[in-house]
């Protein structure tokens, strides 16, 4: 894995002053703790989920959450699950 791999190589040279590696499983286990990178949450009741999975609306994107708790509101659980539900069917 790589973050900001969509960049250019020029891209890169302009907005870093040390250009990001690659990370793997074997990558030393603190450096991994930390490798992940922001996570995107999606309420669960978003309706383009699939929209931002598939068609990569966001190419740098390496973690994503699909909540069905915090994001939402209680009257919206069974909206949400529903919602899930329908987008894996």
């Amino acid at each position: 894995m790589r973050h900001f791999k969509h960049l250019l190589p020029e891209e890169e040279k302009r907005i870093f002053y040390k250009k990001p590696g690659e990370v793997s499983l074997d990558s030393p286990k603190p450096f991994l703790a930390h490798a992940l990178g922001a996570t995107l949450y999606i309420p669960g009741t978003k309706q383009d989920i699939l929209e931002i999975l598939v068609n990569k609306k966001y190419p740098s994107l390496t973690s994503v959450v699909i909540c069905l708790e915090d994001a939402i509101g209680d009257k919206n659980v069974r909206q949400a699950e529903d919602n899930l539900f329908e987008m894996m069917n």
